[in-house]
């Protein structure tokens, strides 16, 4: 039953991030990459496999601000991103015996834009670019989004 549940919520968020027009993320030569971001936007990123994947920054400006870019994802648990500008491009990564494999995104990751209105419940927009939920069950979304005072 869980795992109905898990799959008709992925769907929707895939469904919903589909029909934008405006900022997207899409996957380019196997990698998660976030386009046309103005306004604060939300992006959730979900893992399909049964082994815990990493998603590493990738393509970036400054190679010394690159502490924290990085999210591990525990098989079939999701995390949300949130950014104001783009482009952000993350890698799929995997670790076998201390080697770290890069995966194409779309064979592992499910990843679609959150509809949200950019504000917190009490109305005040909120910016930046970080990883604002890590580690939750797909039908844990919504409700931790709350707990952090995030209106969906």
């Amino acid at each position: 039953m869980v795992k109905i549940m898990t799959r008709k919520i992925l769907f929707l968020l895939y469904s919903l991030s589909v029909t934008q027009a405006y900022a997207g993320v899409s996957i380019i030569d196997g990698n998660i990459s976030i386009q046309n971001v103005s306004v604060p936007e939300l992006y959730v990123f979900c893992n399909q496999k049964d082994t815990t994947l990493i998603l590493d920054r990738v393509e970036f400006d400054s190679p010394g601000a690159q502490a924290g870019w990085s999210s591990f994802l525990p098989p079939h648990m999701c995390s949300i991103f949130l950014t104001d500008k783009s482009p952000f491009t993350f890698a799929c990564r995997q670790e076998t015996s201390d080697i770290f494999n890069t995966l194409d995104c779309k064979d592992v990751l499910l990843a679609s834009r959150l509809p949200w209105g950019g504000q917190t419940l009490n109305r005040q927009p909120i910016a930046g670019s970080y990883w604002i939920l890590e580690n939750a069950t797909p039908d844990e979304l919504i409700i931790m989004l709350r707990h952090k005072n995030i209106d969906t």
